[in-house]
């Protein structure tokens, strides 16, 4: 028996334990990926989201154009999928309304800002049908690419699966003097998976598999666009990345393998650009790219690919391939060159970090109707505080992915430099500069410093596998006043014997 089949075999009996197979077996293998350009010929032009305006934002229900043969039922923060793109400079405030006219509770997290534990979209505060709240803050952090969306806990998952996210682009000056690409030439691009269906709906039920890796979907859409194609000039691009995915990671690439610049990853610009040929996504995270096509004729294309990738759970789509983005050369564009230097950051020392902490992210077997998925061996509890920090710490967090399935933490509150993985230092761009979201690989360990907001509160931390998170995977933690004392988290056993599925 091949290795593939006995990996399935064992995690199929372990899922079947103390269950009724016959629960489990509709739907529970996936169907195979499929390329886009099977369901739509040509492809379809890029759009691009609007940018928001105004002081209000509304949750709802709308039929949509998604894919061209017929419409499709989304449910939208602010009227459009995606959302409208907000962009402020820092040291500006935002002052919005969100009024909810879905039939369920919602909110917005302002995924990556620093903002009042209040203001922060926590998964306990949320909006009932018909009523609004108001979200007022100070933009604090520096030049960068963060996001919006639903933070409800148990809806997550379902919530931006059919359509509630967008940008939120913070710009400051220093960024601005460097005269990046701009205008037309700066690209901001979410990348989703969805599930094709006859009717073109985003459905959202769930099965087994779904609960256990996450709902991935069998065809990329960017920026809500199937077997998208962009228009473009021979010249020098800024794309702006975010996977926007429930649970997929993909590789990025070009489908000509020439090198990819990366300039800045989650929260802000690096010091200088390092190229590459492809680097690892997953959800929540973001990358900040230059593009050159200025090598390419006028009449050529060149397509940004989801690349495959070997996955230690092989019965399941994750690492799987497909095109993302087909740019045409249409004509000649502005001359342009790559900055090397960008913007210094500060570094963090980890020997300034007051304390060390271990967490545990597993999935817990034989696996309960709810709850399989677990940090520190506990599940979710909206009224249970599992830690507090002080205001303004640093500390070193070391995270142990104890599964097989990649899990991308991400902190709110919070932002962090990745120190190791696996005790070895860090050399891939997308792992530098400021980030508030890291992937752990299957029996990964990764090791940060973390520098806690100043804003006291309760905040969260989570998988950002939005149906690992809405299972149980996400902790509440309590900033406090440096003088009000923090409480140590309980002591485990992280010895590698001790990092098995049990």
């Amino acid at each position: 028996m091949d290795q593939s089949r006995r990996k399935f075999l064992t995690r199929f009996m372990v899922a079947t334990a103390g269950l009724g197979v016959s629960a489990l077996m509709p739907g529970m293998l996936r169907a195979t990926p499929r390329d886009p350009k099977r369901l739509l010929a040509g492809g379809n032009a890029l759009r691009l989201p609007a940018i928001f305006s105004g002081n209000s934002i509304v949750a709802s229900s709308q039929a949509q154009t998604v894919w061209p043969d017929q419409p499709t039922t989304v449910w939208t923060l602010g009227g459009s999928y995606p959302a409208p793109t907000i962009r402020l400079k820092k040291g500006e405030q935002l002052s919005v309304m969100l009024t909810n006219n879905l039939q369920e509770p919602t909110n917005i997290h302002w995924h990556g800002l620093l903002v009042p534990s209040a203001m922060d979209g926590h998964a306990m505060d949320v909006v009932a049908p018909g009523s609004g709240k108001k979200y007022e803050f100070t933009i604090e952090q520096r030049a960068g690419i963060y996001w919006y969306h639903p933070h409800p806990d148990g809806s997550t998952g379902r919530q931006v699966y059919k359509g509630m996210a967008g940008f939120f682009i913070v710009e400051d000056d220093e960024e601005m003097a460097l005269g990046l690409p701009s205008g037309k030439y700066e690209i901001p691009l979410v990348i989703q998976d969805r599930r094709v269906r006859t009717d073109r709906a985003f459905d959202y039920t769930l099965t087994m598999p779904d609960r256990m890796d996450g709902r991935l979907g069998d065809t990329i859409l960017a920026n809500g666009t199937p077997d998208a194609m962009f228009d473009a000039e021979s010249t020098i691009y800024r794309f702006r990345l975010l996977n926007g995915s429930n649970a997929r990671v993909y590789n990025i690439a070009l489908s000509d393998h020439h090198d990819l610049h990366v300039i800045g990853t989650d929260c802000g610009l690096l010091d200088k650009l390092r190229s590459v040929k492809s680097f690892f996504l997953g959800p929540g995270e973001r990358v900040d790219l230059l593009i050159d096509l200025s090598s390419y004729a006028v009449g050529n294309s060149v397509r940004l690919v989801a690349e495959t990738f070997d996955n230690a759970i092989d019965w399941t789509t994750q690492g799987w391939g497909g095109d993302i983005l087909r740019m045409n050369i249409v004509k000649e564009g502005p001359k342009r060159t790559l900055p090397m230097t960008l913007v210094a950051y500060e570094h963090l020392d980890p020997d300034n970090a007051v304390r060390t902490r271990s967490f545990s992210f597993k999935m817990v077997v034989p696996m309960p109707a709810t709850g399989m998925h677990t940090i520190n061996d506990l599940v979710y509890d909206g009224a249970r505080i599992d830690l507090t920090v002080g205001a303004g710490d640093t500390e070193i967090w070391r995270l142990f992915n104890n599964s097989d399935e990649p899990h991308p933490i991400h902190l709110h509150g919070a932002q962090f430099q990745i120190l190791s993985r696996d005790g070895t230092g860090i050399d891939d761009p997308k792992d530098m500069g400021w980030k508030d979201t890291v992937i752990l690989w299957g029996k990964q360990v990764v090791e940060v410093v973390v520098r806690f907001s100043t804003h006291t509160g309760m905040f969260l931390f989570h998988c950002h596998n939005l149906e690992h998170e809405d299972d149980g995977m996400m902790m509440n933690y309590e900033i406090m006043k440096a003088e009000s004392g923090v409480e140590e988290t309980s002591s485990v056993d992280w010895s590698r014997e001790k990092m098995e599925l049990r």
